[in-house]
């Protein structure tokens, strides 16, 4: 069973506040919020704009602010989401960073695999999902603060 939660989309129904919601159980209207206060604190102009891109180091910086570890992985760019999820065991949240594109994936505590983006809206089975091919550019995995 999944600990990932359906995305509650508001307005915002970009990826970033997509995976935020899922994991966090926030609305992506409230991720927004979030990453918009991440990059307020670290001086990026018009940080009030809406967020329809984000880099990796903001969702790590709005995770934290949530209470949860960040640990980025080494050496998975270029492989395959189906490789990693061959190698990766440990139960936990993942940020999968694809082309232009963030999916949040869950190994449960029984070993199944879950992926949820702003398309799926829900989680679905990593082995029915179209991105299982796909490069991956980086993955992060999260873990909630004791």
């Amino acid at each position: 069973m999944t600990n990932l939660q359906n995305v509650q989309t508001g307005e915002n129904k970009f990826c970033g506040p997509a995976v935020l919601s899922a994991i966090a159980g926030i609305t992506t209207d409230e991720a927004e919020k979030l990453i918009q206060s991440v990059r307020k604190n670290n001086g990026i102009p018009r940080s009030d704009d809406k967020v329809t891109g984000v880099w990796a180091a903001e969702l790590n910086d709005a995770f934290r602010k949530l209470g949860w570890k960040v640990n980025n992985l080494p050496n998975m760019y270029g492989k395959s989401v189906y490789f990693i999820m061959t190698v990766i065991t440990k139960p936990a949240f993942y940020l999968f960073y694809v082309h232009r594109h963030v999916v949040a994936i869950e190994i449960s505590t029984d070993g199944k695999r879950y992926l949820i983006d702003n398309h799926t809206k829900q989680p679905i089975s990593v082995g029915n999902s179209a991105r299982i091919s796909q490069k991956v550019l980086g993955v992060t995995m999260l873990v909630k603060g004791e």
